[in-house]
Formats: C-alpha cells, structure tokens, sequence
C-alpha cells in the first residue's frame, strides 16, 4: 500500500515539473537578445544590457562535436511592429581545427524557419550571409536567429559567428492626399498603419487602410509597397522573405448615380505585374484588370442607382516581379455624370402654320386619288383578261 502511494506521489510529482520545466526553458532559450533602439525612421538594435550592436559567441560542443546557439531579436520593443524592413547580418568565422558544415537561419519566436543556409566551411574561411525580413500584417512577435555548427569527435571544428540587426520603415500609405479636379490640395492625412492590410476579413475588422470619402470631381493619392520571397545569388547573396503581395484599402464615395470611380495603380519596378480588384464590402468582385509588366493598371465602375452602400474595397495585388519589391502609386478619381442629352431647339418654319396644314392636306388627297385610280385600272384590266380567254 506504501510502495502504491509512493509512486503516485512520484508520478504527480513529475506531471508538475515537467510543465515547469518546459516553461522555464521556452522563456531561457536563446544566448543573445538584441533590442531595438528607434533613430527616425530608421532603427538600430543593441544587446540587451550593453550598447554593442551585436552578439557574438562561439560554437564548440562536447569534444568539439557541434553545437547550437540561439540570438533573439525583440520586435516587441518597438510601439509599431509591422511596416518595417528587418536585416540580418550573420558571420561565421573557421577558428581552429577541421572543416565542418554550419546552418544559419530565422523564424518567429514561436517556432518554424523562414529561411536558412546550410553550407561548408574550411579552416581560415569566414562566411557572410544576409537576411531580409519584411514585417507585414498579421506578422507578429520576436524573431529567433538559430546559428549551429555540425562536426564530429573524429572531425573538430571550432566556429566563431556574430549577429547583427538593423530595420528600417517601409510602410504603406504614409500620407494620403486629397485633390480637387484642378489638382490643388484639398486635404493631406498622415496615417500610422504601417502595413496595409491583406485579408478583407482583416481589413473590415481593423482600422488600417480605411481611406478618406471620395467625393465628385476629387482626386485620391497614396503610395504603398508589394514584396515577397526571394533569393539573389552572386558572390554575398542575399535572402529575403515576406508574405505582403496583397494589399486592400476601404474607401468610401459619394453616391452619384451615374458617375464614374476610376482606379489607377502604377507600379515602379519595370518587372511588376499587378491586379487591381475593385469589390464590394463584402469582398464579391466588382471588376478588375491586370496589367502587363512595369504598366499603369486602370480598372472603372460606374455608380448606378441601385449601388446601395457607399463603401467599396480596392485590392491590389502582385501577380509577378523579379525582386524582391516594388513600390505603387495608387490614384483614385470620381468623375461627374455626363451631362443629360438636349433635345434640339424647336424648328421655326418661314411660311405660316395654316399654309403648311393646307399644302399637306392638299398631297394627302392627290397620294389617296392616285391609290384609286390605279386600283380601278387594275381591275378592268383583270375583267377583259378574263373575258378574252373564255
């Protein structure tokens, strides 16, 4: 009964620290932390409880069998975290014995890699690799950079690695201005989204993206940026990353019925393809374009009496490019119902209206004459016809 008791205390008392445990090492479990010190725009990172920008470290290992270090980069000191481009600067350094294989790369905090290296690396050999990381919508979280070294008892290796971080704003729709029809400056709004939105869903919810009311005979400009995964080889290539190819604005117009909304998106990358979507509120599909590669895309709708809500989506998305992004200005213009058609002045005659009553009568009476007579005709022509061949 004592050696049941016994091992149930055991056992409750391993279901408690194993949870405990795992917790402790889920908030321990990176070398380094860098934090994020904000310069304007622009935003450095220093290790946490230093000013030097950078952690450094070594990777030995039991009998210099490899090991694995972690450098933590906190987003979550920053009041926005999305709308910035993050780099990552990672250097490996061959510090003493045999060649060995290293792996760099990074991925949210919670777990999973966005991208990585894997490479070999000889004795008096440094390596350099480069991360860029665009923070958009729905990203959210610290960034974990993983740097490992891969070497065997019979095959020493000691690395030594150092990582850097830098981020700089690139955000969508930073300012956006109003015009009249003569181009003067109506109003300028300064927003604070960071990144616009991608989702519809993400974009009823949410207050980011939601444009000014467009009225008649206004003009709407912004500018914006599109990126997404990509690699540049050559001698230091680089790897980048982002989920931000759809970008959607909410915009509400002045309901005119037959008027006319035209939407304009030039993109600055002569690669850039784009689809311009125009839905209504609840994301069905109004009319849309894409357009060929580096060209202005202009898709239209006309407003009907009918249209029943004043609130349209724009979508923008990115269907090819051969960077790693692209700038947008996007245009947006309410144009005024045509004019109603006229109908022609009323025609004034030089003769009097009695005289022309009488010369009309006069050719109806000779046209009906004319019908009688040959009707007449025709028939005794029939009559003598007949006649004869009898």
């Amino acid at each position: 009964m004592l050696n049941r008791k016994a091992a149930l205390l055991i056992v409750l008392f391993l279901v408690t620290l194993v949870p405990l445990q795992i917790a402790l090492a889920q908030e321990r479990r990176h070398n380094c932390a860098l934090a994020p010190v904000l310069e304007g725009n622009a935003v450095k990172f220093v290790r946490e409880g230093s000013t030097e920008e950078r952690c450094t470290g070594e990777l030995v290992g039991p009998e210099y069998s490899g090991e694995t270090e972690t450098v933590l980069i906190r987003l979550d000191g920053l009041e926005r975290q999305i709308g910035y481009l993050l780099r990552i600067e990672v250097e490996v350094i061959h510090a003493r014995f045999l060649a060995a294989r290293y792996f760099v790369g990074y991925g949210p905090d919670a777990g999973g890699v966005f991208n990585s290296v894997d490479d070999v690396i000889r004795p008096g050999e440094t390596k350099q690799v480069r991360f860029e990381y665009y923070v958009a919508f729905g990203d959210s979280g610290n960034v974990l950079v993983t740097v490992s070294s891969i070497s065997f008892r019979d095959t020493p290796a000691v690395l030594n690695y150092s990582v850097r971080a830098s981020a700089t704003a690139l955000m969508d729709a930073i300012t956006v201005t109003v015009k009249d029809s003569g181009g003067q400056i109506k109003s300028s709004i300064a927003t604070d989204w960071g990144d616009t939105p991608n989702d519809l869903v993400q974009t009823a919810s949410t207050g980011s993206g939601h444009l000014p009311q467009l009225r008649i005979d206004e003009v709407l400009e912004l500018s914006g940026f599109l990126s997404q995964r990509f690699t540049q080889q050559g001698s230091r290539p680089a790897f980048y990353f982002s989920r931000d190819t759809v970008d959607v604005y909410t915009l509400k117009i002045e309901r005119v019925p037959n008027s006319r909304l035209n939407v304009t998106v030039k993109p600055q990358d002569p690669t850039a393809r784009l689809t311009v979507t125009i839905r209504t509120k609840d994301g069905f599909p109004i009319n849309s374009t894409t357009g060929q590669a580096g060209e202005p895309v202009t898709v239209g709708m006309i407003i009907t009496e009918r249209m029943r809500d004043d609130t349209l989506l724009l979508e923008i998305t990115m269907r090819e490019l051969r960077s790693f992004s692209t700038g947008y200005s996007l245009s947006v213009r309410l144009v005024e119902p045509p004019p109603k058609p006229q109908l022609p002045p009323h025609m004034t005659l030089p003769m009097p209206e009695s005289q022309v009553r009488s010369i009309v009568m006069g050719i109806s009476v000779v046209i009906i004459s004319a019908v009688i007579v040959s009707a007449v005709l025709g028939r005794r022509k029939r009559s003598r016809m007949y006649y004869a061949g009898w």
